[in-house]
């Protein structure tokens, strides 16, 4: 109803979106550009990854966050990194990355045959990668931007640790405010109900308009 409105407009909720949105695309961004200077050397055939460092990419994946954050905390602290949006994208990508890579890596492997076709017609160097390598896997490469942009879109626990700012709080953080501080006497549902619902709407549209790109890459390729 109107009360939920005007609560997030009273509380510059828009302000909120602004800092998950730099979070998200600033982690999306750099996974992205992590995972395109990996993708040419898989392609070649040569991994850019010995044995040891996937296995302890896969490790990674089973620790939780809470025991990487502390000590996080405090090298960021002494780098004077906290309170700012490289904080939480830095923890983002570096949870991100394994996983992105993986997803990555068999899509490039299968692009070994149409690199080695287009290098006979002519196509090498900077143009083999860039009109050739990374066009046809462009849906890959769209799926690992948008897991690391949601996951830096709905990131909570780093930010409420690393955010001591409240003009720095995602959205994620004003949610908690509404409805899970303990401290609260009053429970804002209608704002809490209204913010979460305008958060998922992000997430969505983004993945409606990825997936139609994907759609129409592959419509494309059938062709």
């Amino acid at each position: 109803n109107l009360e939920g409105f005007e609560k997030l407009w009273e509380d510059h909720f828009h302000l909120n979106m602004l800092n998950s949105l730099m979070i998200g695309m600033g982690s999306g961004v750099l996974t992205t550009f992590l995972i395109l200077l990996s993708i040419v050397p898989m392609v070649k055939g040569t991994d850019p990854l010995s044995g040891m460092t996937k296995i302890m990419l896969s490790t990674t994946l089973m620790l939780t966050g809470m025991n990487t954050l502390l000590p996080l905390f405090i090298i960021f602290r002494k780098m004077g990194i906290l309170n700012s949006y490289i904080s939480v994208i830095l923890v983002t990508v570096n949870r991100s990355l394994p996983m992105t890579y993986f997803m990555i890596m068999e899509d490039a492997k299968k692009m070994k045959p149409i690199a080695e076709q287009a290098f006979i017609d002519g196509a090498e160097g900077i143009p083999l990668v860039f009109k050739v390598i990374y066009p046809v896997m462009l849906p890959s490469i769209l799926v690992c931007f948008s897991y690391s942009f949601i996951k830096g879109w709905t990131n909570f626990i780093v930010p409420l640790i690393f955010f001591s700012n409240p003009k720095m709080f995602p959205i994620s953080v004003k949610l908690f405010e509404y409805a899970g501080d303990p401290t609260l006497q009053y429970t804002y549902w209608n704002a809490f109900a209204l913010g979460g619902l305008i958060a998922t709407s992000i997430v969505a549209l983004l993945s409606l308009i990825i997936r139609n790109r994907i759609s129409s890459d592959i419509t494309v390729e059938e062709i």
